[in-house]
């Protein structure tokens, strides 16, 4: 299934590169650059509901592929300074062809780890015991899963938070998605090339796609052995299908957990979900999501472009991407604008919710690393402000808007040339927000470190 992906990436990156070496020089400030973030204290999930939370899960993923990535980039530098030009492609892009397929299947903290991990901070914000199947290290398992759940815990959140029991679903590919969008600023703002980070925007985007169509595409009767075999419910897969549970558990929040039915196996509730047990209303919506994850492609930075001209002002740039992502009332596609302007970072989002009824606007405004003018200390600030109307109650079939919001501010001090400690506190009101487990109103305050290398 990721065969095309592959090929499809290794001609961008190959791209990339070639574009690339037709610049005098690449230092590494220039080309290499990696901005590696660890939250190491995330509150209150980390005193509620232990580690890590979703934001840690994203920082330790780019930690890792990140790191890989760029030191594999650096590698490929340093034997492109004493070789001919085609000696660099040649060497470096197959190294991070295999660490991205590496990440996206067994390496803990990868891509696939990660995906699991946000489907864990649900189970987790709701006191349910889970376990990530990457630690198994299954280089050629067909799937990889969230396991060791129980029919209980499932049954607690379907019925006290059916609205989280829908976002436990689909937080798995919200994270891949969110691992993009992060990934595609980090690359605009830190002024990089992208080609280092083709494949692993593309494995996502792929990944995210295919999935989606193998849900809209999987009937019961092709998984029933598979059902039948798995007598053990602490092997179970928390879902099955991550997108088929989304959707049908969107068309029946307010269903009992055990009208499931009973496993194949005649031991506990039949979990799974597929295309032939939707409404023909679901298995429409399914497809359209589907056909949606088509924009997560829409991105200059997948076929190695970093940023665009400003005309008349060389100093000036700016990109855009486009993104969708399941919600837990639906789903939501995003047009983003980042931009460098006059020596300031700014962004902008803009969000179009879609539940089963209407539509419902939404907007994102950021500021990215203002330097803060004291000579005290060497310091910037990020902020970044939320407004938005979601479904009244947060559901698929709601008519009425409820207007939300929020923010977030954080502050980093350098305490050594490369190494900055930073403090970040975000509070916002009732609604689904990307990468926040809280689909209430919440204060959440982190502690970390953020390096510049």
């Amino acid at each position: 299934m990721r065969v095309p992906c592959v090929l499809v990436s290794l001609c961008v990156l190959l791209g990339a590169f070639a574009a690339r070496a037709e610049e005098p020089s690449a230092p590494l400030a220039r080309s290499g650059r990696f901005r590696p973030r660890l939250s190491l204290v995330d509150v209150p999930f980390n005193v509620r509901h232990g580690a890590p939370s979703m934001r840690q899960a994203a920082d330790m993923q780019e930690l890792v592929m990140g790191g890989g990535s760029w030191a594999i980039d650096l590698l490929g530098e340093r034997i492109g300074q004493n070789s001919r030009s085609w000696v660099r492609p040649v060497v470096e892009v197959p190294l991070l062809l295999t660490w991205a397929l590496l990440g996206a299947t067994v390496l803990p903290g990868g891509d696939a780890w990660f995906h699991e991990e946000w489907h864990r901070a649900v189970l987790s914000r709701h006191g349910v015991s889970s376990f990530n199947g990457v630690y198994e290290l299954r280089l050629f398992s067909e799937f990889i899963y969230v396991k060791h759940v129980s029919d209980e815990g499932l049954t607690f959140i379907k019925e006290q938070h059916p609205q989280d029991f829908v976002r436990l679903s689909a937080a798995g590919m919200e994270a891949q998605v969110a691992s993009n969008v992060r990934l595609q600023r980090d690359i605009f703002y830190d002024r990089r090339s992208p080609a280092r980070d083709v494949p692993r925007l593309w494995l996502n985007a792929v990944s995210v796609f295919q999935y989606l169509r193998l849900c809209v595409g999987t009937r019961s009767e092709d998984a029933l052995g598979d059902d039948v075999r798995e007598v053990d419910i602490a092997e179970r897969d928390f879902t099955g299908l991550d997108c088929s549970g989304w959707i049908y558990d969107l068309e029946n929040d307010r269903q009992p957990y055990a009208e499931r039915g009973v496993h194949p196996s005649g031991i506990g509730v039949d979990r799974y979900r597929y295309a032939d047990q939707l409404s023909p209303e679901g298995r429409s919506y399914l497809k359209r999501a589907s056909w949606l994850s088509l924009l997560n492609f829409a991105s200059p930075q997948l076929f190695g472009v970093g940023h665009l001209p400003v005309p008349g002002r060389p100093e000036d740039r700016w990109s855009f991407a486009l993104s969708h992502q399941l919600t837990s009332f639906g789903q939501v596609v995003d047009g983003h604008l980042l931009a460098s302007l006059a020596g300031w970072n700014v962004g902008a989002t803009y969000h179009h919710y879609l539940n089963g009824t209407r539509a419902f606007p939404g907007l994102e405004l950021r500021l990215v690393r203002w330097p803060v003018p004291t000579q005290a200390v060497s310091a910037h600030l990020s902020a970044e402000g939320w407004l938005w109307l979601q479904p009244s109650d947060g559901r698929f079939m709601d008519t009425r808007a409820r207007l939300g919001g929020g923010g977030s501010l954080a502050l980093a001090v350098d305490v050594l040339p490369r190494l900055a400690v930073y403090a970040e506190l975000d509070a916002k009101s009732a609604g689904w927000v990307t990468g926040n487990v809280y689909l209430g109103s919440a204060v959440q305050g982190r502690l970390g470190l953020e390096a510049a290398l």
